[in-house]
């Protein structure tokens, strides 16, 4: 029986980093299953989630502290379970493009909430556009069937509209 484990990884980015995780994950015994791995600033941060036998989970639980030392990463790992696919009437993207300002992310995942959508990723990057710090977001999220999508667009729309975005965008996809 497959055990999972969540492993997450900060440190210093550098050339060759990414791969020797994979090798020790891979090494030990253990699949990555999904992952996720991004910049921040000039941190590298990397999550996966990791599929083994008990020894499999136990081996690399007992060797990733000594790796991360010798890399120079803070690590955190956690048991869990497999992730359950729960039956979603529909899929939305969420996206706007706005000025930024502080709190903005905050309401929007509190509009996600107040309406019970199930978030599964949050994207958020800032830029420039004439002399003006933008913030562009996507936001991954779940709807189930009784959730109604004409009222999620227009309650996007009217959030979008008080925020002042620019530009908004909601697509919601049928499973």
């Amino acid at each position: 029986m497959s055990q999972h484990l969540v492993v997450t990884a900060v440190g210093s980015n550098r050339p060759g980093i990414v791969n020797q995780l994979t090798q020790l994950v891979s090494s030990c015994g253990c699949n990555i299953v999904d992952s996720r791995m991004a910049l921040f600033g000039s941190e590298f941060t990397l999550i996966m989630l990791v599929a083994g036998t008990h020894n499999a989970i136990i081996q690399i639980e007992t060797r990733l502290p000594a790796t991360a030392q010798e890399l120079q990463l803070l690590t955190v790992m956690k048991k869990t379970s497999r992730h359950e696919l729960f039956d979603y009437s529909h899929a939305a993207v969420l996206q706007l493009t706005l000025p930024d300002a502080t709190g903005v992310i905050s309401k929007v995942t509190q509009f996600i909430s107040d309406h019970q959508m199930n978030m599964v990723s949050l994207k958020s990057n800032l830029f420039t556009k004439n002399n003006i710090e933008m913030l562009h977001a996507e936001f991954d999220v779940k709807l189930n069937q009784t959730h109604q999508p004409e009222q999620i667009e227009q309650a996007f729309a009217h959030l979008c509209q008080e925020l002042g975005s620019e530009q908004f965008d909601l697509q919601i996809l049928s499973n």
